[in-house]
């Protein structure tokens, strides 16, 4: 009986579509469970452009009130974490950063926690005494409410280096901070970052999990800003007086503030979301192969 190639050729499609449809159904999963929580802000670096002056959607419950711009030639890469897929943010650039205005804080006052989540590929870390900055939101004119940063220490190298969120509450509070240890490069890591005002606590989540929970002292048990701010949030970069400084040189994607506390299960709800399995093409070729010996002997 001879083999019928058309038939053959269908398998094929089918199963490559079907490839492109699971690859396609992870990234709308990771996106799901972040919107199924409410983010206050959420920008995914899935923009048309990323010019100077093009903007940086803000697919959050305050829309385009926190829309981004980007500015200092940031560019957008096709690698991104997980099975996420799309593109994401690349802040290698030395002015690369994305400004976000001044209207976060107001969306996230009176809220008793704020969480900061994001994926981060880092190309190289910061050196020794100096900051890079992931993202950072002012709570008034001198002081920052929410920030995520690699940091380290006037030591020697990547053994010094902390990946930390840290933030206010009020505008009377010290900085306070929740470190941990990180000397990752080349490599997507997820991490979540708790300011919890209500119970005085910092908790952190990186890949996932827990990777521990700081008792601090906050001022206050809502956050709240208080007066006008000239400085402006902003992604990659940190503005101050003089300009943007603290630069960061790698990639980030799926950046999401809420005005809550994002639970332990939660956290592990997106990161199953995003690290979900998708067959690889060598398994559709096989895939393939099975189908048309299968039609063969159905013909035979």
């Amino acid at each position: 009986m001879n083999f019928d190639c058309h038939q053959c050729t269908v398998c094929q499609l089918a199963l490559l579509l079907l490839f492109v449809a699971g690859a396609s159904t992870a990234q709308a999963a990771y996106q799901d469970q972040v919107l199924a929580d409410s983010p206050v802000a959420y920008w995914r670096f899935e923009d048309a452009s990323s010019s100077d002056g093009s903007t940086a959607l803000n697919s959050g419950t305050t829309a385009a009130t926190n829309d981004g711009t980007y500015q200092g030639s940031t560019a957008l890469s096709s690698d991104t974490p997980g099975t996420i897929g799309g593109t994401s943010g690349d802040f290698t650039g030395s002015n690369a950063r994305v400004e976000l205005g001044t209207t976060l804080r107001s969306a996230l006052s009176g809220s008793s926690a704020i969480t900061a989540e994001l994926w981060f590929n880092a190309s190289s870390l910061p050196a020794d005494g100096s900051v890079a900055l992931l993202f950072n939101s002012f709570l008034n004119e001198t002081g920052t409410g929410l920030s995520v940063a690699l940091q380290n220490s006037a030591g020697s190298g990547s053994a010094d280096t902390v990946l930390r969120v840290a933030g206010r509450s009020t505008g009377t509070d010290s900085f306070t901070t929740g470190p941990i240890s990180y000397a990752s490069t080349d490599t997507w890591t997820h991490f979540v970052g708790v300011l919890d005002f209500a119970n005085d606590q910092i908790k952190l989540y990186v890949n996932g999990s827990s990777a521990g929970t700081i008792g601090v002292s906050f001022g206050s048990s809502t956050y709240a800003p208080s007066g006008a701010t000239s400085l402006i949030d902003s992604i990659g970069k940190q503005n101050n007086a003089s300009g943007f400084t603290n630069a960061y040189n790698g990639l980030i994607d799926e950046l999401a503030v809420y005005g809550g506390e994002l639970s332990s299960t939660r956290v592990a709800a997106h990161y199953a979301a995003a690290t979900a399995v998708v067959p690889e093409p060598a398994s559709i070729v096989a895939l393939s192969f099975g189908a048309m010996v299968l039609v063969r002997r159905r013909r035979g």
